[in-house]
């Protein structure tokens, strides 16, 4: 048991990583209301807790990963912007005009993806 609490505080996950595990959980609870987006958005997080991820909204490979690949929306930000706008410290648009979140690619994608996690 001890060796156990050891292991859980040496894989303890950072902010960041919190949000795209429980982001990939809520893409599988509703996988059936996805399955025909066919799109894939990267975030482009910097700072201490940064990194690149991919959500993938297709429907045979549905998930959250890390990686660099070419998508069809990009969000960009720092981490403490990221947290904060997932937190809704900050509001998305407040977050889009002075520039602490930048959106590239289809803005229309953005704002489906924003839905589905206001939920």
């Amino acid at each position: 048991m001890v060796v156990y609490k050891w292991i859980l505080k040496v894989i303890t996950l950072n902010r960041v990583e919190e949000i795209f595990q429980k982001m990939e959980l809520k893409l599988l609870e509703r996988k059936q209301q996805l399955s025909d987006v066919g799109a894939l958005v990267k975030f482009d997080i910097s700072g201490k807790e940064g990194g690149k991820w991919i959500v993938d909204l297709n429907d045979d490979t549905l998930g959250v990963r890390i990686g660099d690949e070419e998508a069809n929306c990009t969000f960009t930000a720092s981490d403490d912007n990221f947290v904060k706008l997932i937190r809704r410290e900050i509001k998305p648009e407040t977050a889009i005009l002075t520039g602490k979140v930048k959106i590239s690619g289809d803005f229309m994608l953005a704002m489906q993806l924003s839905k589905l996690f206001k939920e």
